[in-house]
């Protein structure tokens, strides 16, 4: 994903190389997503967990795109912990947010 638009609910896909772990030895994970001043964390919950891809996906909230403001970029970053108690993490990554002309929620 290359942008995300205001007011939409995108999914935020990240894949980890089978070279680096493999997804279902993830006993935790923080997903530190932030905008601007806004910062929040997501932890394993948050996130679907596909062994097919290894990957881990995060789907945006309609209230949480609209919240993000277009002149910041979207910045995330990942940590894991497995059950040996390693601690490994994720450089930061970013995407552009684009504006809404609309700011009316759809979903109640």
């Amino acid at each position: 994903m290359s942008e995300i638009l205001q007011g939409t609910t995108p999914s935020l896909k990240i894949k980890i190389a089978l070279t680096d772990f493999h997804v279902e030895d993830v006993s935790k994970l923080e997903l530190t997503i932030w905008n601007g001043v806004n910062q929040y964390i997501k932890g394993l919950t948050d996130v679907t967990v596909s062994t097919a891809d290894n990957s881990f996906t995060y789907d945006f909230t309609e209230a949480e795109t609209l919240a993000l403001n277009p002149n910041n970029p979207l910045g995330y970053q990942l940590r894991f912990m497995f059950s040996d108690g390693s601690i490994v993490g994720t450089e930061k990554a970013s995407i552009s947010v684009a504006d809404l002309q609309s700011k009316e929620v759809m979903t109640e």
